[in-house]
This record gives C-alpha cells, sequence and structure tokens, in this order.
C-alpha cells in the first residue's frame, strides 16, 4: 500500500501521484506491478497494490551478495520485457532502479538457481509522451548512480534513459557494485558522462563474456547507439539461442555484385544446417532452396578473387543442402536462389543446429 498525506506532500506531490494512478490503470503486464484499488479521504490517498511478499530486489541483492549469470538472465529478461512494453505504450519510467523492483515470489530450479517473479513499480516519475516525440524530456530526474548520461545533461532525452538504468541493474546484480562510483554526487556525474565501463573485479573473471558485450550496449553514452529495450530481448544472451538460428532478411540479393553473402556464426555454436525460403512479389514460397557454401576464410577470399577474374584459387565449394562449419565467416552463394527463384526481392534465411540421426 502507498499513502501520500495531502497536506502534508504539497500539491505538487499529489500530482504525482495521479499521474502515477493514471499511468498504472492504463498498463497490463505480468512484470508491472498491478494497481488494486484507490481510496480517497479529504487528508489522504491510499493506492492499494498488489502484495510482493518478497520484498525489495535490492534487499535479496544485499543478502546474496551477487546474481548467478542464469539467475541475472532471468530478471533482466523479465525487467526488459515490463519496459518494452511500457515504451511501446510512449511511457518512460525514468527512475528505475533495484528499490523499485518488487519480488513477488521466488524459486528454486533443478539447477539450485534463483528464479523471481519481479514487479517494477514506483512510477511517481513516469511520464507518457504525448505527439510521439522521441525526445521530450529535458529535466534531471531520478537516482544518481542510474542517471543516464543525456538525462544529468537535462537535455533532449528519450525512452532510452531506461534502457542505461537497466545496464546499470544487470552490472549490479553481477557483480554487487555500481559500474560507475565516486566520492561525490558532483565528480559521480563526471564518471558517467564519461562512461568508462570496467570489468576489473575478480567476479568479472566468472562471467561470460556476452554478457559484458550485453553490458556494452546497454550503457553507451550516446543514446542513440544505446540499443532498444525490445532489441535487448532479442539479444542471444537473453534468448539463450545463437544469433544464426535467427531468422535474416537480406534485400535485393540480385544486385549482388559477387553474388553471395556473409553470415557470421558464432565460435561457440557449431555444426549448422541452411536453408532459405524465397519471397516473390510479397508471396512466400516454401521451397527449400539448395545452398552452397564456403566453410573457410582462405575459400571466401579465393572466391573473391575468383569472380573478380582472377582463376581458380584453391577455393572448395561444397554443393549441399546441408553443411558443417566451425569457420568465421560462412559465405553462402546467392547463384541457387536466383536460379529457382528468379529474382526475389527478399529472401528468408534460416540457420539450424545440426542434428545427428
Amino acid at each position: 500500500m502507498k499513502k501520500v498525506n495531502r497536506e502534508k506532500a504539497g500539491s505538487s506531490a499529489v500530482k504525482l501521484l495521479e499521474r502515477e494512478v493514471s499511468i498504472l490503470k492504463r498498463v497490463n503486464h505480468e512484470h508491472i506491478i498491478h494497481l488494486e484499488e484507490v481510496f480517497e479521504t479529504p487528508k489522504r490517498v491510499y493506492l492499494i497494490m498488489e502484495l510482493c511478499e518478497d520484498g525489495e530486489l535490492k534487499e535479496i541483492l544485499q543478502r546474496k551478495g551477487q546474481f548467478s549469470e542464469s539467475e541475472t538472465r532471468h530478471i533482466i529478461q523479465s525487467l526488459a520485457s515490463a519496459i518494452a512494453y511500457l515504451h511501446k505504450k510512449d511511457i518512460v519510467h525514468r527512475d528505475l532502479k533495484l528499490e523499485n523492483i518488487l519480488v513477488k515470489s521466488s524459486d528454486i530450479d533443478e539447477e539450485n538457481e534463483m528464479k523471481l517473479n519481479i514487479k517494477v513499480t514506483d512510477f511517481g516519475l513516469a511520464v507518457q509522451k504525448m505527439g510521439g516525440s522521441e525526445s521530450m524530456f529535458q529535466s534531471t530526474c531520478g537516482t544518481p548512480i542510474y542517471m543516464a548520461p543525456e538525462v544529468i545533461f537535462a537535455h533532449d532525452y528519450s525512452q532510452q534513459c531506461d534502457v542505461w538504468s537497466i545496464g546499470v541493474i544487470m552490472y549490479m546484480l553481477l557483480s554487487g557494485e555500481p559500474p560507475f562510483m565516486a566520492s561525490s554526487e558532483e565528480k559521480l556525474f563526471e564518471v558517467i558522462k564519461k562512461g568508462d565501463l570496467h570489468f576489473k573485479q575478480p567476479i568479472w573473471q566468472t562471467v561470460n563474456k556476452a554478457a559484458k558485450n550485453i553490458l556494452r550496449l546497454l550503457l553507451k553514452v550516446d543514446p542513440a547507439h544505446r540499443i532498444t529495450a525490445n532489441e535487448l530481448l532479442d539479444c542471444q544472451w537473453i534468448t539463450k539461442v545463437p544469433n544464426s538460428y535467427r531468422n535474416i532478411y537480406f534485400h535485393n540479393i540480385h544486385g549482388n555484385e559477387y553474388n553471395f553473402l556473409y553470415i557470421f556464426i558464432l565460435p561457440d555454436y557449431i555444426q549448422f544446417y541452411f536453408f532459405a525460403v524465397c519471397h516473390n512479389d510479397g508471396e512466400k514460397s516454401d521451397t527449400e532452396i539448395e545452398i552452397q557454401a564456403l566453410n573457410s576464410s582462405a575459400s571466401c577470399l579465393g572466391l573473391l578473387k575468383q569472380k573478380e577474374g582472377g582463376g581458380n584459387s584453391g577455393a572448395t565449394i561444397e554443393r549441399c543442402g546441408a553443411t558443417r562449419t566451425t569457420a568465421l565467416p560462412l559465405v553462402i552463394l546467392a547463384n541457387n536462389i536466383r536460379e529457382k527463384c528468379g529474382n526475389p526481392g527478399n529472401f528468408l534465411f534460416h540457420c539450424k543446429q545440426w542434428e545427428e540421426n
């Protein structure tokens, strides 16, 4: 329950509360706190929220010291899902922090990992954009260690400030410490604006490189280069699915000078097979296309020389519907696609893990 004394709080605090109520009444997401009821008296306003028995995420972190990578992944996926939902509705939270994430329940899985059911709460500083503006906020607000650089500058910031806060939270979950620290608020703001991210503590030696890369994407000083909440949800570290499994659209492949495409395979994941589904005049064809593949970088260079008239430089081309590779990059030739589909404007490329019979 949240209560506000009208007389003591003042008109500005009451207006913030009214705005919070207005936003909470418009949202419905499994990881956003649910507003059950609002009661008003001449002196007080009471917000009745759903019960979160396990308290604040901050309290659990303080008890544990840090979360495992698997536990952190589960929390960040839930948090990103909630924030992506808000951003789709043009709502910006502006005060994401550990204290504003409540834990409704917790379970221990078969690997002895803690799985928390989190709820984003406290929408007192949240605002809803009007007119579809991407950069409309010009006031400094929030909690210093979670503030994005553009919020500190108080200059035309957008919903990407929430993404920065997700990055700070993720860093703290994994290490138990904020990514940026200083002896005073003024010095802290200077450190944040520089955005020099370090992984010097011993704990980071146990954290996967992919998780550190996600943090670098979340804590980009320039919000234009920062990933969005939706993009975070699609990151391999979150989904636990290799990037190479994803559907990738290539446009106007018939205009490719050398008639091949680069597909980059993560070295951690080996043995894949490939097929393409063509799109002709916007209609999907279910025909699977046989694809030629080169499985070494040396072959890539050889192919380029061949196409430039350099003769056969020793490139080995496997003509097959499925190929195994451990190399980077993998080159997929487009010749077969044109032969079977004419000149498709687009085609959908699929890459899945090889399964032994």
